[in-house]
């Protein structure tokens, strides 16, 4: 299983932000197709936002996540990454989970770096929100995991035969961050220094947003 975490970027509304993440890898790439994502926030699955292809590199310190059915596609950084002579693996798992029109929700944005929250702030802060809601003690987390030799394509991936018991990847997440416009999910990690509730609620004030603290999920609107 994949264990480290790395930088996230997740291409959802702006299937030009998929380009932006491209220019961050250099090499050591492999990209990860039909694979079956399992996202939780607190107890709720959350299946209005999935994603399906990812790519993946440690080299570069980067993991960028395509929504399913989203305008940008993984054969677009494939043209990407062959147009700058960038080597990459390509891993692709048949195609099990039926699909459907995605539906209209607000943005993730996954912050393991200061940096990340800033931007999410003020990219919030240029569309006039100056409020968030704060959900310190929510934990959530992502797991992807793929679908055995023995699916086929009219089965549906909550069949646990036909899923592997092992996942390939689990992020894992402390708090929520909740704008008008999206919910900014702080990871965790083991083998570096997380953004802890003071570093997130000092950085909320300088930047001048309102901040009520809440506890149960329930509250969060997806």
């Amino acid at each position: 299983m994949i264990k480290t975490v790395l930088d996230i970027w997740a291409i959802q509304n702006n299937p030009d932000e998929l380009y932006a993440a491209l220019q961050n890898i250099t090499h050591d790439v492999l990209i990860f197709k039909n694979l079956i994502c399992k996202f939780l926030v607190g107890n709720k699955t959350i299946k209005t936002t999935q994603f399906d292809n990812i790519i993946y590199s440690e080299g570069s310190d980067m993991l960028i996540l395509l929504q399913r059915d989203g305008k940008a596609k993984i054969e677009d950084a494939e043209r990407y990454l062959q147009k700058k002579n960038i080597m990459y693996n390509v891993v692709e798992f048949i195609d099990v989970k039926p699909h459907e029109k995605p539906k209209k929700a607000k943005e993730f944005w996954f912050a393991r770096e200061q940096y990340v929250l800033e931007d999410a702030i003020e990219d919030s802060k240029r569309k006039k929100i100056t409020h968030c809601s704060y959900y310190p003690e929510v934990r959530s987390k992502m797991i992807f995991k793929y679908p055995t030799f023995f699916a086929y394509r009219d089965v549906l991936v909550d069949n646990p035969n036909y899923i592997s018991n092992e996942p390939m990847m689990k992020i894992a997440f402390k708090g929520v961050i909740e704008f008008d416009d999206k919910l900014i999910l702080p990871t965790v990690s083991k083998d570096r220094k997380n953004l802890h509730s003071d570093d997130i609620l000092n950085t909320l004030s300088d930047y001048g947003i309102k901040t009520e603290i809440k506890n149960s999920v329930e509250q969060i609107s997806f």
